[in-house]
């Protein structure tokens, strides 16, 4: 069986504090990606505010990770591993990934109807301050990043025991 093409995308605004935090995660797991060998072969895109350019840059990849603010109601910090069924199946669907120029669950809708075949998995981030203008991430997600980047690390680990 062919390896698995696997991606981690960082997509967000870090001119308004956590609305970046998956820029600032993939910035992250830039310094560390050595550190942890299930990310030796994975590649690493910082997709900023990309809107439907996002499918270009995941459509060659069999899985691909988005790391974005998910305003799912919790604690600033908590962190969810979503499908995109599951996001659109969300009564706020619109509402949880909508801080970029077309928000997230739009932006894979359309890739589906095009017939994207990339499975995404999205670790959301509840945000606390993402409408503030800002570089820097609130406090709450400053001190979730290590944890942030082990759940990534877990999550890749799984899929690629999933397909040995």
């Amino acid at each position: 069986m062919p390896k698995r093409k696997i991606a981690i995308m960082g997509v967000g605004n870090t001119l308004h504090k956590d609305e970046g935090v998956g820029i600032h995660i993939i910035r992250a797991l830039e310094k560390v990606k050595k550190r942890y060998d299930p990310l030796k072969d994975v590649e690493l895109i910082d997709g900023g505010t990309g809107g439907l350019l996002l499918l270009k840059l995941i459509e060659d990849f069999d899985t691909v990770f988005i790391v974005d603010a998910a305003l799912a109601g919790g604690k600033p910090g908590d962190i969810y591993i979503l499908s995109p069924e599951q996001i659109s199946k969300s009564p706020d669907s619109q509402h949880m990934f909508s801080a970029h120029d077309i928000d997230l669950t739009y932006t894979l809708q359309v890739g589906r109807e095009l017939g994207m075949q990339t499975e995404v998995i999205i670790i959301g981030v509840e945000p606390k301050d993402y409408t503030s203008h800002g570089l820097n991430l609130s406090d709450e997600l400053s001190n979730k990043i290590t944890e942030i980047i082990k759940t990534i690390v877990n999550e890749v680990k799984k899929l690629k025991m999933k397909f040995k």
